[in-house]
């Protein structure tokens, strides 16, 4: 049941538009806003002042309504009179039912029968149950919205100056059982042709379109009347182009950007069904790779919404390649007597699987570099200095320095280092200022002292070793 706010939907909506309020509890009482013969003017009035109408108790099916309105066509003195209801008031001014003195009309200086109306509505809706005797017979149902004028109809329907819009609905019976209901909602446009301003509304409820047509007893029940205002769109566009998929009734789409850039540049446009509807477009940047597009439509009732959304979507950009987290890495550690040299790069380093490493070795002043050991992967030295590889694994490499012997004799002459007996099977004396040490081919340090002195290398194995007096370097041979 359409019930309208009236204090603050007046011109939007007709009051009592579903006849729930009437001006009495009699059964031929009329609606409230309504008026029937029983209210008419002109000089036949008092002869067509009968009732041809009943309000209806229980309501139609399907609605939260307790009443609505039957008008039916009667006989008075032999011309069959039309079932008339409408928001002016009816003038009976001549004796045929086709006189131009016979109309309803707009009384604006009668507050009980004009309706101020300044909407300007899309559609009209109503319920209806009619039955006539012939088939052919249409009742009618027509909203007129008029200027400042005390509007006739049909007398002015057809100058253009006295009138804005109109809707009319013409139709045949829904039921062929005058015992019984068959309702339907008819729906029909307004037509905007006239040239007037919306001041009023004159609605006009009739069994019959064409006065004193159709049969006695010819009734037609009429509920709900609603006046339907566009919130529709007929176009949606994105940077001029029409979004693929768009229907007036599909409220939601997604399109794909070309890229991000795409999404700050996107501009949507839209194209309402009525020039009337009020569209707000509003954006919201969800994502760095989505936004939505909300588009608002509002009516001219201010109440009738709907909502459109574009989502949009555009791929991120393809980062820099990174590091290849996938692929297997491995330790390799790289280390050395730091007092014979130096390695490079020394220490832990982790390095991708199948990669070439390369490493260098650097002697210290006083020995020469040896060799590399491998572990795991080689059994013995390499000599290759730099060494390049293949990781495979975790792997540890060690440089090997051993004393150069060619450096030490040449320092030995120049500081007259004296070692004697030499080759020796057990004491050596040495002849030296300052700190000296005897150290073994691989360079590990056997014994330091200060100053001369007599050594016993009796328990070592025989072989070739390194006396190191400062800068100086003597070879021994042990036998």
């Amino acid at each position: 049941m359409v019930i309208a706010a009236f204090t603050v939907q007046a011109q939007y909506q007709l009051p009592n538009p579903g006849f729930e309020q009437w001006d009495g509890t009699a059964v031929d009482a009329e609606p409230s806003n309504w008026n029937s013969f029983a209210t008419s003017d002109g000089t036949y009035s008092g002869m067509a002042s009968t009732p041809h109408h009943y309000h209806r108790n229980g309501g139609r099916p399907g609605t939260s309504g307790s009443s609505y309105l039957t008008i039916y066509s009667k006989s008075v003195i032999g011309v069959v009179a039309n079932g008339n209801m409408t928001t002016g008031r009816i003038h009976a001014g001549g004796m045929t039912a086709s006189s131009s003195n016979n109309y309803n009309y707009t009384q604006r200086e009668n507050s009980a029968h004009c309706q101020p109306f300044t909407g300007t509505p899309d559609s009209m809706y109503v319920w209806v149950s009619f039955y006539a005797a012939s088939t052919s017979s249409q009742a009618q149902v027509k909203a007129i919205i008029h200027g400042n004028t005390n509007f006739q109809a049909p007398n002015h329907e057809n100058n253009a100056a006295f009138y804005c819009g109109m809707a009319v609905a013409n139709f045949t019976r829904t039921t062929s059982s005058s015992s019984s209901m068959q309702w339907q909602q008819v729906k029909v446009p307004f037509n905007y042709g006239g040239l007037s301003t919306a001041n009023y509304i004159l609605i006009n409820l009739t069994t019959n379109g064409v006065a004193g047509s159709g049969s006695v007893n010819d009734s037609l029940s009429i509920d709900d009347i609603e006046f339907i205002y566009s919130a529709w769109l007929t176009d949606l566009t994105l940077n001029g182009t029409t979004v693929d998929g768009f229907s007036m009734g599909v409220f939601d789409y997604s399109v794909t950007l070309a890229d991000t850039a795409a999404l700050s540049a996107a501009v949507v446009a839209v194209q309402t069904q009525v020039a009337d509807a009020t569209p707000v477009i509003t954006t919201s940047r969800l994502t760095d790779s989505t936004a939505q597009v909300t588009v608002t439509v509002t009516a001219e009732d201010g109440v009738t919404v709907k909502e459109y959304h574009v989502n949009l979507n555009a791929p991120m950009p393809t980062p820099a390649p990174g590091p290849n987290t996938d692929t297997a890495q491995y330790t390799v550690t790289v280390t050395c007597d730091t007092t014979m040299g130096s390695v490079s790069p020394a220490g832990e380093n982790i390095v991708d699987s199948a990669s070439s490493f390369t490493v260098t070795a650097t002697a210290a002043k006083g020995y020469r570099f040896s060799g590399w050991a491998i572990d795991p992967g080689y059994t013995s030295l390499v000599t290759d200095n730099p060494f390049t590889f293949t990781v495979t694994s975790d792997v540890t490499v060690t440089a090997h320095f051993e004393v150069d012997s060619t450096e030490g004799i040449r320092s030995a002459v120049l500081t007259n280092v004296v070692v004697y007996p030499n080759p020796t099977t057990g004491l050596v004396t040495v002849e030296a200022e300052g700190d000296a040490e005897l150290a073994d081919i691989s360079g590990r340090v056997l014994m330091q002292w200060n100053g001369s002195r007599t050594i016993d290398m009796g328990p070592l194995p025989s072989g070739v070793y390194f006396l190191r007096c400062g800068d100086a370097v003597q070879r021994i041979i042990k036998q």
